[in-house]
């Protein structure tokens, strides 16, 4: 006869009679339940893998560390810019490419956006060489965990830029009172000439 199981706690299965129709209804809900659940797992992980994308073609080194500063998000303009490969630092720590900073990288996170504006770390490279890191970073929780989201450009090109703005300004300047004094000098030159010459008339 038509009925389905309840088991307690010591696992006595206790049968209930249920209506055929009542039977029916309910498989039709498990049906539907299960068919909404696999359609919005299929949905998670296209939104997982569009997201994985951008994540990889994002043009700026995206790092994502947990509570104990491990490295859990390594993307590809990261690798670029820090020379690792993911199986070799995914669950480093963060102290790996920035040695010495991690108190100030958590302090950062602490601090307003406005805060953050022009934020210059000493980065480290896989083989050695240092290059200053230009970071944005914001706190994120997935599952009750507490992540950092780290965005960092190297600056390397924008600060020797700079500085070659900066040196040729300076040899401008340079350039420009050179010219100066040397007009300075001429006509003083002149005027001594011309004092002279006029002296030399009158005797």
């Amino acid at each position: 006869r038509n009925c389905i199981f309840i088991w307690e706690n010591d696992l006595t299965p206790i049968e209930v009679p249920k209506s055929e129709s009542e039977i029916e209804f309910l498989l039709e809900s498990l049906t539907r339940t299960q068919s909404e659940l696999q359609a919005t797992r299929a949905m998670t992980r296209e939104v997982s893998n569009h997201l994985d994308v951008i994540l990889q073609r994002a043009g700026e080194a995206i790092i994502l560390i947990n509570d104990d500063n491990q490295i859990k998000i390594f993307n590809n303009t990261a690798q670029k810019t820090f020379g690792h490969q993911p199986e070799t630092i995914l669950d480093e720590s963060i102290e790996t490419l920035f040695p010495r900073q991690t108190g100030l990288i958590r302090r950062l996170a602490e601090a307003e956006s406005s805060e953050q504006e022009n934020r210059i770390l000493e980065g480290v490279h896989q083989n050695g060489t240092t290059f200053p890191v230009e970071l944005c970073i914001s706190s994120v929780e997935f599952n009750d965990d507490s992540y950092l989201i780290i965005m960092c450009s190297d600056i390397t090109e924008r600060i020797n830029t700079q500085k070659e703005i900066i040196d040729k300004n300076k040899a401008l300047q340079d350039a420009y009172f050179q010219t100066i004094f040397g007009w300075a000098q001429a006509l003083e030159l002149r005027d001594m000439e011309t004092l002279g010459h006029s002296k030399r008339v009158t005797i």
